[in-house]
């Protein structure tokens, strides 16, 4: 119950920072890190880790790779700590992913797994957050991220879709995953090799 009460807090001081009605569901969770398809080696990083449940199915999935999880809300943040002891969890925006890329020492990420609300912002910043995961994004890497199952009849979600699609070289959407409240589509965006 705390994790939602975490949860709700952090939706009431910002609702367009936070995008969902509740935490995403193993179901969703589960199927974004299998359609991430990790591999040894692979440097990941999480976007809008929220409470830790995509984190969770991260690290259980991939207990040794190199993942950087990224929350900007410091009470999201500090539950999801707290939900997945050991992960490193940074308080920061994806638009400094450049930078924490650089402190960290990796050469470039392969995988993105992201819970950010891209279809509820505004263009300019969807295009900001783009640039920013293309900038430490490997050719050949893969951004995984969700939307609800109704966000692509709606204006909103079909920007952000053609807005992924002249970002990424090929982006395909997985079936509805029904075990997500509320339902949800997974983007899978790979860059060409």
């Amino acid at each position: 119950m705390s994790e939602l009460r975490t949860f709700l807090g952090a939706l009431a001081r910002k609702p367009a920072g936070v995008g969902a009605i509740a935490p995403s569901s193993r179901a969703l969770a589960s199927t974004m890190v299998a359609l991430a398809h990790i591999e040894d080696g692979d440097h990941v990083v999480e976007l809008g880790a929220g409470t830790g449940p995509m984190t969770r199915a991260l690290r259980d999935a991939h207990p040794h790779h190199d993942v950087l999880v990224l929350e900007p809300d410091v009470g999201l943040a500090a539950k999801c700590r707290e939900n997945v002891p050991g992960v490193e969890v940074a308080e920061a925006y994806a638009q400094d992913l450049p930078r924490l890329i650089a402190e960290r020492g990796w050469p470039h990420v392969d995988r993105v797994v992201s819970s950010l609300p891209f279809a509820a912002w505004p263009a300019p910043l969807q295009k900001e957050v783009f640039d920013a995961i293309l900038t430490v994004l490997k050719p050949g890497g893969r951004l995984v991220t969700f939307t609800y199952a109704h966000s692509p009849y709606l204006p909103a979600g079909r920007r952000a879709r053609a807005l992924l699609e002249r970002t990424f070289d090929r982006v395909h959407l997985s079936p509805v995953i029904w075990g997500n409240v509320p339902p949800a589509f997974v983007y899978v965006c790979d860059r060409a090799p």
